[in-house]
């Protein structure tokens, strides 16, 4: 098949969307193939030439071209909290053992470890004024 070809193919199915039933099958059928050696570098070629890929390899965090620093959303600052404070178990108010939460001092969610304590469910909800 020559390149025009694939081009013509690529280009008609671009904005094409399948139903989930049509990817499953898709996707069945897909399953178990091995792919050759030659196939396998015209994948790596293709990635090396997305500069998206390229510049982010291997970057987390600050390093990302994605990092947000304190204007992430809700999840994604709870989510890097927990990767740096992990739970002890224990209340840092009534001093239970239990299932704990983290809770912001001063309700803005930043990335500032010492801003979050760890509580029970009860112990957060008095905190919050919700009991």
């Amino acid at each position: 098949m020559s390149l025009e070809q694939k081009l013509t193919i690529s280009n008609s199915l671009r904005g094409i969307t399948f139903s989930s039933e049509r990817k499953q099958r898709i996707s069945e059928s897909l399953k178990g193939r091995k792919l050759s050696d030659e196939h396998k570098k015209n994948i790596s070629i293709s990635l090396k030439g997305n500069p998206k890929l390229a510049t982010n390899k291997g970057k987390f965090g600050e390093e990302s071209h994605g990092w947000k620093g304190d204007k992430a959303g809700y999840f994604a600052i709870h989510n890097w909290i927990r990767k740096h404070k992990p739970k002890k178990g224990i209340c840092e108010d009534c001093k239970k053992t239990c299932k704990t939460e983290f809770h912001s001092i001063n309700e803005k969610y930043t990335r500032n470890i010492n801003d979050y304590r760890e509580l029970c469910n009860s112990c957060h909800k008095r905190t919050r004024g919700l009991v």
